[in-house]
């Protein structure tokens, strides 16, 4: 007689479990929002500070957006904690402990989520049907979603840079992080307001021309490009920044897109851009799919 377990079938074991490296973003997401609280809590007891308030705030969004795998979010919030927690060290080596286990929680969620995001660009398997791209003009609200994003961005990046020059001042000399006063404040605030608007230059027009999208429209799905669909020149960018600070000091340039036929606004018009939705469809013709509205299309 055949042994009966023989024909016993097995469990199966391909089930995917919850690995450590989701587990690791968790901790990560919980890490930046608990420090998003900590951030916001003396609110209220101590008197209304805005820089906290919005500071709070950043890390709680980035919270959520960690949360939702966002790679960019991470890295933010990294840097944020790695600042604070220089900033803390200088003023008090001992509370600078404190955050040691809010930065280690991101560092150690980095690696984890950096190989997930190379295996959701690897070309995918085969399906039956090859898979179509749409490339349509980005709507206003999309945009305005993308423009939220990169705000939290950069606004996190200046926050970064404006403490290692904190820290880079009270290393040379200039003031005592243990002793702050009011001095020390007004030191910064030429430096620092410097800082941001270079900044804020570099991290545009950068974007735009090296990678085509910034990280709020690597988030979105969106790029900006010319009407062949190529990366923006350097004097495209440049002429782009430009033009957009006008077009958002009276807000009719930047509400352009809700109407215009190409939805162009006036900073789009003037460097010859485009921002474009791409989409990955399901077609049953091959190749890739481009859109009546496109610039590819017109």
């Amino acid at each position: 007689m055949e042994n009966g377990s023989q024909g016993t079938p097995r469990p199966d074991r391909s089930t995917p479990k919850p690995t450590r490296s989701s587990r690791r973003v968790q901790v990560a997401a919980s890490a930046t929002a608990l420090l998003g609280i900590l951030a916001i809590a003396p609110i209220g007891r101590t008197g209304f500070y805005l820089p906290a308030a919005v500071s709070g705030l950043m890390l709680l969004v980035l919270a959520v957006l960690i949360y939702l795998r966002s790679f960019v979010a991470l890295v933010l919030a990294t840097l944020a904690q790695l600042s604070v927690a220089a900033y803390a060290v200088l003023t008090s080596p001992a509370a600078g402990l404190i955050f040691l286990p809010f930065v280690l929680a991101c560092i150690q969620a980095l690696r984890p989520m950096w190989d997930q995001r190379r295996e959701r660009r690897k070309p995918a398997a085969p399906k039956p049907g090859p898979a179509a791209v749409s490339i349509t003009y980005a709507s206003f609200w999309i945009r305005a979603l993308a423009a939220l994003i990169d705000c939290i961005s950069f606004t996190v990046s200046w926050w970064v840079a404006v403490i290692l020059l904190t820290v880079a001042f009270a290393v040379a000399g200039v003031f005592s992080m243990s002793h702050p006063s009011p001095a020390m404040y007004d030191a910064l605030v030429g430096p620092g307001y410097l800082l941001g608007l270079v900044l804020n230059v570099v991290y545009f027009v950068g974007f735009w021309t090296l990678q085509g999208r910034t990280p709020g429209m690597i988030v979105t799905g969106l790029r900006v490009a010319t009407d062949r669909q190529q990366k923006l020149s350097l004097a495209s960018g440049l002429l782009r920044y430009i033009v957009f600070i006008p077009s958002a000091l009276l807000a009719v340039g930047l509400l352009w897109p809700i109407w215009d036929r190409q939805k162009q606004g006036w900073h789009d018009k003037a460097a010859r851009s485009y921002v474009l939705r791409i989409q990955a469809l399901r077609s049953s013709l091959p190749g890739p799919a481009i859109a009546s509205g496109s610039p590819a299309a017109s």
